[in-house]
């Protein structure tokens, strides 16, 4: 057995070692380090898989993808590399150069030809033609990590092996299941209601952004692997300070562009051309500002200290690509384009990650690499939108209608500050940490963020379809009625993944980050329950919004960012990222009581009181027992999110199916 090992070894290293000598260099290196770039974390399928889920014809050969793909994932990155743990071939043999740098040590086998035949092999079940380009595609990838010298022949080869066998089972359980569900299909033409829209809506929203939010979430790895801890933290805080100053320079008026498209009393053309011309003149009156950049200073772990005012011109070029799209992507919205606008989320995220991987792996351009990425996706989105949904007959700059203009600039001009208060509650602290500790504290607070993020995730899904199905012409009893069955539903949806993100805590941060970041998994049970209470305010929002009371949500936000920048001051200096922490859960706790009081005026939401009270006190007792990690604590977290799953599940279940029986 051993001689035989050492035969297949022998051919291994020769395959390598002839195409080393022979075949690399000059243009070649590119184009299949391109290749090869492309099969990273399975992105490139992950969109096709997600985008031919949109259409009726394609949509089983999508699901059989993501089943594929997923079972690979978990077959051969979890199990098998980890089982075997083969080193890769230029640390066995050093005379072999890796072309690129992989993203873990070992070699058996390839999870880029795993993924890349699973997915060929579930699309060809179902579409021959388009699958065998797949197939090209695969043999592609596959070769390139050869060529890459990061893999052996015998490494591809199974996975190509184990990728097919998953792809066509994947195939053949998609085919046996989606068959038995035909045969429940809902009659067509049956008309829909308010709330079997908002499930429909959802669905879409969900399928676009999840996808998008877990690419990113996947690529943490990466980018905390290319950029150094302060870096990091730089780039960080040049993203939150453009956030910050989008609204203003916008006027808030993409919010407008939703609320008044979607009321068939208005003109089209004017919502969309005067938003537009308002984030043109908004950007031209923005540009003298830019010394104030100058006032926002952050500390290396060197200590360095610099400003954002050298990062002036690609923080302005932001503001400008970023305010466009909000705008472009809003309007289709209001169009009814659901399905356009969750597709672009994805493009634009698959844009991103494929422009980073360019930037930072091939350019090692850091930082601007980092930030310039998402401005290209943005600026391609927005090109693309115009060309598909043919947003350019609706530019008229001819008679603008001024009362229309003042109308949406007095229901956006509010949200401005409201806009920037909101980004002042859920960063100020990783600013205070930037200026009071250090960068790299913050990037690690800033990583950690990251996933509580999957919770506010389910309120960004949620508010997109919400925004469509809130503007209705029930009655006022009606509505209500409508908004407390829906914002009952969504508190226990939004709960139990708190309780989830507080239990798998080490787990995320293990899995996201190299391990000097680590650390920062005692800081996701805190911002887990502050994330829960931020997507429930989110909620009460919505009746501010329904309302046009713009005023009212600013007043009520402004509450919750005053208690978040004094606690934040307070804290911070005596307990760091724990203080920052715990800052952002009592400003979200404040801000949901706050509009949860304020707007019964408008309109009362009947909350289930007790069942939310006894939920949160189970969710305090989970986070704390957590962060002391007793004895037997993975028995304790289990136990606890069995008991906050089973405390709301029952609403949710009885909620749901409430919704899909209404008449």
């Amino acid at each position: 057995m051993d001689i035989l090992l050492d035969i297949v070894h022998s051919v291994d290293y020769g395959v390598l070692a002839y195409i080393s000598e022979h075949w690399r260099g000059g243009l070649s290196d590119t184009v299949w380090k391109v290749f090869s770039l492309l099969g990273s974390y399975g992105a490139v399928w992950i969109t096709l898989a997600v985008l031919l889920l949109f259409f009726r014809r394609t949509r089983r050969a999508g699901a059989a993808m993501l089943i594929a793909l997923g079972v690979g994932f978990l077959l051969g990155n979890v199990f098998l590399k980890n089982l075997v743990m083969r080193p890769r071939p230029f640390v066995t043999h050093t005379d072999l150069t890796a072309l690129l740098v992989p993203e873990d040590p070992w070699s058996f086998p390839s999870g880029h030809t795993l993924s890349s035949f699973a997915a060929a092999s579930a699309l060809y079940f179902f579409h021959h033609k388009t699958g065998f380009l797949a197939f090209l595609l695969a043999a592609a990838i596959a070769f390139s990590r050869l060529y890459a010298s990061v893999h052996y022949p015998t490494d591809v080869l199974t996975g190509a092996v184990i990728g097919v066998l998953c792809g066509i089972i994947a195939a053949w359980l998609t085919d046996r299941v989606t068959d038995q569900c035909h045969t429940l299909r809902l009659r067509k033409g049956k008309k829909l209601n308010q709330y079997k829209r908002l499930l429909g809506n959802t669905f879409i929203f969900a399928i676009g952004t999840f996808s998008s939010k877990i690419l990113v979430i996947l690529m943490l790895r990466f980018y905390t692997g290319m950029m150094t801890q302060d870096e990091m933290g730089v780039a960080d805080l040049i993203i939150k300070t453009t956030s910050i100053l989008y609204p203003v320079v916008s006027l808030s008026i993409g919010q407008a562009v939703i609320r008044y498209g979607l009321e068939r009393k208005y003109y089209k053309r004017s919502v969309f051309t005067i938003a537009l011309v308002t984030v043109l003149c908004g950007f031209i009156i923005a540009l003298p500002f830019h010394p104030l950049l100058s006032l926002i200073h952050y500390n290396t772990s060197a200590g360095v200290t610099g400003s954002l005012l050298e990062y002036q011109w690609i923080i302005y070029l932001y503001v400008l690509t970023s305010c466009t799209q909000n705008v472009c992507s809003q309007f289709i919205r209001a169009l009814g384009h659901v399905r356009l606008y969750a597709i672009d989320g994805i493009f634009r995220t698959f844009v991103t990650i494929m422009l980073n991987i360019l930037y930072l792996k091939v350019f090692r351009w850091n930082i601007l690499g980092y930030v310039f990425s998402i401005i290209c996706s943005d600026a391609l989105s927005t090109v693309c939108l115009f060309i598909i949904a043919s947003l350019w007959k609706y530019v008229k700059l001819k008679r603008l209608d001024m009362h229309l203009w003042r109308g949406m600039l007095a229901y956006s001009l509010p949200l401005v500050p409201d806009a920037i208060l909101v980004y002042i509650i859920g960063f100020s602290d990783q600013v205070f940490l930037a200026s009071m500790q250090d960068t790299a504290v913050s990037a690690i607070y800033s990583i950690a963020y990251r996933v509580p993020t999957l919770i506010a995730l389910v309120a960004s899904i949620f508010v997109d379809a919400w925004q469509i199905s809130m503007v209705n012409n029930n009655t006022k009893e009606e509505q209500i009625t409508f908004f407390s069955n829906v914002g009952n539903t969504y508190s226990s949806i939004v709960f139990i993944i708190a309780s989830g993100g507080v239990m798998c805590a080490k787990l995320a941060m293990t899995v996201l980050a190299v391990p000097s970041y680590y650390i920062g998994w005692t800081f996701i049970p805190i911002l887990a329950v502050g994330a829960g209470f931020n997507c429930l305010s989110s909620f009460q929002k919505s009746v501010y919004l329904l309302e046009k009371k713009t005023v009212a949500s600013f007043l009520s936000t402004a509450f919750s960012a005053v208690i978040n920048i004094g606690l934040n001051a307070l804290l911070i200096p005596r307990m760091g990222g724990t203080g920052a922490a715990l800052a952002t859960l009592i400003s979200y706790v404040a801000l949901f009581l706050y509009r949860a009081i304020d707007s019964r005026r408008f309109m009362p939401v009947r909350w289930k009181v007790p069942r939310l009270t006894l939920t949160v006190i189970l969710l305090a007792v989970q986070s704390v027992l957590m962060l002391l990690e007793p004895p037997l604590w993975l028995v304790w977290q289990i136990a606890l999110f069995g008991a906050v799953a089973a405390l709301n599940s029952r609403e949710m279940l009885l909620s749901v199916k409430k919704l899909l029986h209404r008449a």
